[in-house]
């Protein structure tokens, strides 16, 4: 959910009308909507891109369930790009084991991605190099972030305030970024944000100083305000 935002933030950033789709509803640069699933239904989804196609609506970060994966409510569709961010025990009374669930998370990288695109993923995550391994066996083109990555690698982080200082290997140079947010997991979720821009042809330096301008998805470690002592409030 968060790094869909933070793409079309990225996105938004850039000049771009830009919409993101998924858990928080759609949201496009002139309005919102709730959803009632992560992945609509095939027939909800592509009535959908269609009128964000009508409205001019030129780049969507779409948030593909493991459920809608399953169900192939996603295919169909054409991606340009796709990211693995990790695998978590979430969605276990669904798929009734973690090997079924990457399974189903990795349709998205066997199956429904052209061959040649780029694939950005996590590779600090447990699953990282098992899903390097499958997107690598289809022929697609791989970008890892994070303190193992070599696309955007994490050099070092220190929290200051309510975000977080970022030293970043890019493809070209070094970068250090303030990412306005709290948390490891958000750091990981920006990078890979990042990396799906950049890997799509975003120029790198405008992609990683735009992360300092993120707001992140409501309700996603979103701070709300402060106490009187300063002490920060958040939604999670």
């Amino acid at each position: 959910t968060s790094v869909a935002s933070f793409v079309r933030e990225i996105w938004q950033a850039m000049g771009f009308r830009a919409a993101s789709l998924g858990t928080v509803g759609l949201v496009g640069p002139d309005a919102s909507e709730s959803l009632s699933h992560t992945t609509p239904d095939p027939a909800q989804l592509h009535g959908m891109l269609a009128r964000l196609y009508e409205d001019h609506i030129e780049h969507l970060a779409l948030e593909a369930s493991s459920h809608g994966l399953a169900q192939f409510r996603l295919d169909g569709v054409r991606f340009s790009a796709a990211a693995f961010t990790n695998l978590t025990r979430d969605h276990m009374d669904y798929h009734g084991s973690a090997e079924n669930y990457f399974d189903a998370k990795m349709r998205l990288f066997e199956e429904l991605l052209p061959a040649g695109a780029p694939a950005v993923i996590n590779a600090d995550t447990p699953y990282g190099a098992e899903a390097i391994k499958r997107a690598g066996t289809r022929g697609l083109k791989i970008f890892t972030v994070g303190k193992l990555g070599s696309g955007l690698k994490l050099l070092a982080s220190r929290r200051e305030g309510f975000g977080q200082h970022l030293d970043v290997q890019g493809p070209q140079k070094r970068h250090s970024v303030y990412l306005p947010l709290v948390g490891e997991f958000q750091t990981s979720n920006a990078l890979v944000a990042a990396g799906l821009v950049i890997a799509t042809g975003g120029e790198e330096t405008v992609e990683l100083h735009a992360l300092e301008s993120l707001h992140g998805a409501k309700g996603r470690m979103e701070l709300v305000g402060k106490n009187n002592a300063g002490a920060p409030v958040f939604v999670d």
